[in-house]
């Protein structure tokens, strides 16, 4: 079982964790937001069941591709859709924040992307893969030390597949 830990079963905090993600208002999607009305052991069960709890957010989406799988069996048609997804930030403070191409909004901004991959059928889509995209900031500094000014000359431009790919190769 995925979400088991030393302590017991995870999957009620996973339950409330994810309608919590789709019920709370945009802007105030982070833990202590998403657990205002609840008691205050709440917050910290879910903070640590996020944080430091064992289990692998790849082995859920893996066992979740799993499961799409089956489901889309014997479907006709079934496609493999493979796509960058962003998201305005105004700080600088979350994973994988740089002023970058952000494709939601068609422009250059301070944003954080990611890349998914989707099953999709007639009426059903399912995530089945997703990678958080940064840049690596720490490389274009050292090459401005060294004086090299075009350092994004030799950065190679990736396709949304081709970074996904690398990240789990088929």
């Amino acid at each position: 079982m995925i979400f088991r830990t030393k302590t017991g079963r995870g999957i009620d905090k996973a339950l409330f964790y994810l309608k919590a993600l789709y019920t709370t208002e945009k802007s105030h999607r982070n833990i202590e937001k998403m657990t205002d009305g609840y008691p205050k052991e709440d917050y910290f069960k879910i903070q640590h069941f996020i944080s430091e709890s064992p289990w692998s957010a790849e082995d859920a989406m893996a066992d979740a591709a799993k499961d799409v799988n089956q489901l889309f069996a014997g479907r006709k048609h079934v496609a493999l859709v493979i796509d960058e997804t962003g998201e305005e930030k105004k700080g600088s403070e979350s994973v994988g924040v740089a002023h970058q191409y952000c494709g939601n909004l068609g422009k250059t901004c301070n944003s954080q992307s990611a890349v998914c991959a989707a099953l999709v059928t007639d009426n059903l889509v399912s995530i089945i893969d997703t990678c958080l995209f940064w840049i690596d900031h720490g490389f274009r500094e050292a090459k401005q030390e060294i004086g090299m000014t075009d350092y994004q000359a030799d950065i190679p431009v990736q396709s949304s597949p081709v970074i996904l790919a690398e990240r789990r190769p088929l």
